[in-house]
């Protein structure tokens, strides 16, 4: 069941970004072209490695969720404009799973998304209608509402299944997230609060530069992969909730190089180690 929810939760970030070859004070700027986060659990077995590839635009073109016995794929596709057009979901040996069709209005406004399974059926359709300052959708029995600030990013996120509804408030600090709050119909409260350092975030610009493909499709957690969207590396996160067993807080050490861009990091909850990651660069 982890495995399955976690295909659902987090396969949807989408990414597309460009940089110069300089940046202002002569340093070299570098492009992504790999991201690899290994996660750690209590059961070694429910260890597992997740690995982002980027093409040279900087649009992501690859993701594999690799498991110690089994793995899967995805593999995106773009239209002219460099929006998200097309993902198929594949197994380890090459077995295609699912497929998720986007389309567009005539003013490039996200219309629907089609789902199908691994030999072509449609299994499910969610509609989109965009306003001024939010995306509403329906799919079945689910309904959302996505709200925007006047700077485009997401402040406020709410779904609506047959099990519940949850709200999510985003602020931000700046170009990075301060905190993030959940409150789900039954009651349980979540809080993330963020400290950061002042180093070069490169997942950001991919975001910044194509925020639809950064968010859309994953209404069910949104910003579940905080590092993305912010400027700066979160050194810390501290979690509240209604349930104080369950508090922690996570810390983050980051390893740069002589451009001042990560190439490593360290993630640990309460002192102990959890995740892993590093970064390449064409």
């Amino acid at each position: 069941m982890k495995r399955i929810l976690f295909l659902f939760t987090a396969s949807l970030l989408l990414l597309a970004c460009s940089n110069d070859d300089n940046g202002p004070d002569g340093q070299q700027e570098l492009k992504i072209k790999k991201f690899i986060q290994n996660f750690y659990f209590n059961q070694s077995t429910d260890n597992y490695t997740l690995e982002r590839l980027f093409d040279e635009s900087g649009q992501t073109v690859r993701e594999s969720t690799i498991y110690q016995d089994i793995s899967f794929y995805w593999m995106y596709t773009y239209n002219n404009l460099g929006v998200i057009s097309e993902k198929n979901h594949f197994y380890g040996d090459g077995t295609k799973n699912r497929q998720d069709i986007f389309a567009y209005d005539s003013n490039n406004n996200i219309d629907n998304i089609s789902f199908k399974n691994g030999v072509g059926e449609v299994i499910s359709v969610r509609d989109y209608t965009e306003e001024v300052d939010k995306i509403t959708f329906h799919q079945s029995s689910i309904y959302g509402e996505i709200y925007y600030n006047a700077e485009g990013k997401i402040i406020k996120n709410y779904v609506s299944t047959d099990t519940g509804t949850s709200t999510q408030i985003i602020e931000y600090s700046g170009d990075n997230i301060d905190l993030i709050n959940q409150t789900r119909s039954n009651g349980f409260v979540e809080t993330y609060t963020f400290e950061y350092d002042e180093g070069i975030n490169p997942l950001y610009d991919c975001v910044e530069n194509n925020y639809l493909n950064a968010t859309i499709g994953d209404h069910l957690s949104l910003f579940n992969r905080h590092n993305y969207f912010s400027k700066n590396n979160y050194t810390q996160v501290t979690y509240n909730s209604s349930t104080p067993d369950s508090n922690y807080v996570k810390t983050k050490t980051t390893v740069y190089n002589a451009d001042g861009y990560p190439t490593s990091a360290v993630v640990k909850k309460n002192d102990v180690l959890i995740e892993e990651l590093t970064y390449d660069y064409y």
